[in-house]
C-alpha cells in the first residue's frame, strides 16, 4: 500500500510545465503545528500533509465540529484534501474539508448525533442518516427509522434551551412529515 500511495503522491506535482493535484480522503489521526502552519496525518497513511497558516485558520473555523473527532475513540474526523507535492517533496494541502462521523463512519453533525447513531446500531435498528445537503430539501431529519411503518423521524436535540436553536427546531418540526416524530 505504501508504494502505491507514494506513486499517487508523486503524480501530484506542480512544476514549470506540469500542474497536477491529488485528492485523498481519510480519517485525521493527528493535527499539529509545523514551522509554516500545521500538518496532519491520516490514519491510513504515514505521510504528513502540510497546511499553510491561512488555510489552517479557515479549516478550524469552517470545520470546528468535525475536528472534535480527532484523537477520540468515540468519534472520527474524515477529511478530503486537495494537495500537490512540492519540489522539496512536501505534500502541501491546497484545499480541505472535513466531516464528523461516529466510529462506524456514519456522518454526524454533533457528538449527540454520533451517540444516537451508536445507540441505533447497538439496538439493531434499521435506519437512514440523511445528509443535509442532499435532495435540496429545506430540512432533513437527523435520522429516519426504516423498521417502522411509516418510517419514524428522529431529531437529536443537542442544544435545547438555546433560543436560536429552539426556534430552528420549531421551524424544522413544521417542515418535516407530521405522521411520526421522535425527539431525543
Amino acid at each position: 500500500m505504501s508504494e502505491a500511495l507514494d506513486a499517487f503522491h508523486n503524480r501530484a506535482r506542480a512544476g514549470k510545465d506540469v500542474y497536477q493535484r491529488g485528492l485523498i480522503i481519510g480519517e485525521v489521526a493527528e493535527l499539529k503545528p509545523s514551522p509554516h502552519g500545521h500538518k496532519l496525518k491520516l490514519r491510513q497513511a504515514s505521510h504528513w500533509y502540510y497546511l499553510s497558516s491561512d488555510l489552517y485558520e479557515q479549516f478550524q473555523r469552517k470545520y470546528a465540529m468535525a475536528l472534535t473527532g480527532v484523537d477520540r475513540e468515540d468519534l472520527r474526523c474524515v477529511a478530503v484534501l486537495t494537495f500537490e507535492k512540492s519540489r522539496q517533496d512536501y505534500l502541501n494541502v491546497m484545499d480541505i474539508a472535513a466531516m464528523l462521523a461516529n466510529p462506524t463512519f456514519i456522518p454526524c453533525d454533533s457528538s449527540y448525533e454520533a451517540a444516537m447513531a451508536d445507540r441505533l446500531i447497538a439496538e439493531g435498528r434499521a435506519f437512514e442518516k440523511p445528509l443535509r445537503h442532499v435532495d435540496r430539501a429545506p430540512v432533513h431529519p437527523d435520522f429516519r427509522l426504516t423498521d417502522t411503518a411509516p418510517p419514524t423521524v428522529i431529531e437529536v436535540l443537542g442544544l435545547a434551551g438555546d433560543p436560536e436553536y429552539d426556534q430552528r427546531m420549531a421551524e424544522k418540526r413544521d417542515l418535516l412529515p407530521a405522521d411520526r416524530h421522535s425527539a431525543r
